[in-house]
């Protein structure tokens, strides 16, 4: 025989908890709206942001293209200094002449 532990009914589960679908006007019903992801600090900074998508306020001034880019990495850091060494204060610095070089070397190898 069996000992008694073993002979009794498993305990029942709670069911999951699952997130709620949102309707096509993109409502969830009664529920409360997401909240929104708390503004992160920039590595470079140590200053929290306003929240909004721009890294790097406006009125910041900086001799570095790179740090323009804020926390950016790989291909998001060599397009945002792309982009950054197009404009006049940054044309030649060693950030950017660097991304014209990697830049001019993919074109080459992409061309028949």
């Amino acid at each position: 025989a069996l000992p008694a532990a073993a002979q009794r009914p498993a305990p029942a589960r709670p069911a999951p908890v699952l997130p709620e679908r949102r309707t096509a006007q993109g409502g969830a019903g009664d529920s409360p709206p997401p909240l929104r992801p708390p503004p992160e600090a920039s590595p470079r900074s140590g200053a929290a942001t306003d929240g909004a998508l721009s890294p790097v306020p406006a009125a910041r001034e900086s001799r570095d293209p790179r740090e323009q880019c804020g926390g950016r990495m790989l291909l998001a850091l060599h397009k945002c200094l792309v982009r950054e060494c197009s404009k006049p204060q940054y044309f030649d610095h060693p950030e950017c002449v660097q991304a014209r070089a990697i830049e001019e070397r993919a074109r080459a190898l992409g061309s028949p």
